[in-house]
């Protein structure tokens, strides 16, 4: 990643009109949303999470991962959370999800070539498997945050609760918790089938999730 803060503008641009916007709704109603405004300066802050790994760990992501790490904070915290996509589209949030699958996939790629010389004959399945496992052992963990704060902040993340906060009963309580997980497996599948098609074609096809030193 050479130009890191080239990667950033776009998001960065996100940031402060979609801030703006909150901002000025609010007060034209009377009732700024500070939690909200305070989610999307912490997106602010992600937004320049690479470039602060590249200054202090001297690590530098491939452009690749700087892109889908970016398309995902625009369309997450700002668009999903800021300007509320995720109730107002159907599916925004598992079109997410499915992007996770993605990301997640390929940074573990990057990961796995700390341990692993992208230049030798290695067979692709270990970095396959080692990618395909990582996303969906994030897709859990998060599942799991959703579940912790639904639990001890009376949240509704993972939508057991329906129309005037009536529980949901029986496997209508599960179903958004699964179609997320199932959304991330579909995203980690994706990129397996892809991998698999790509290394057929190119040579030393994981050079290009190198992590930078």
């Amino acid at each position: 990643m050479n130009k890191p803060l080239s990667i950033s503008t776009l998001s960065f641009a996100s940031w402060v009109t979609i801030s703006l916007y909150v901002y000025l709704q609010g007060r034209s109603v009377g009732k700024i949303n500070y939690f909200l405004l305070l989610q999307l300066f912490i997106g602010m802050l992600l937004i320049f999470l690479p470039i602060m790994i590249q200054t202090f760990l001297h690590v530098s992501f491939p452009d690749i991962l700087s892109a889908f790490y970016q398309l995902f904070l625009i369309l997450s915290i700002f668009l999903g959370t800021g300007l509320n996509f995720v109730n107002k589209i159907p599916h925004w949030d598992k079109g997410l999800h499915v992007l996770c699958g993605i990301f997640f996939s390929l940074l573990g790629y990057s990961i796995f070539t700390l341990f692993l010389d992208t230049t030798s004959p290695h067979s692709f399945w270990p970095y396959v498997l080692f990618g395909f496992c990582f996303s969906l052992t994030i897709g859990l963990l998060w599942e799991f945050w959703e579940f912790f704060c639904d639990c001890f902040f009376g949240m509704n993340l993972q939508q057991f609760n329906g129309i005037q906060k009536i529980p949901k009963i029986g496997q209508a309580a599960l179903m958004d918790t699964m179609l997320d997980l199932l959304a991330d497996f579909f995203g980690a599948l994706l990129v397996v089938i892809n991998t698999l098609i790509q290394c057929t074609h190119t040579k030393n096809y994981f050079v290009h999730f190198m992590l930078q030193r």
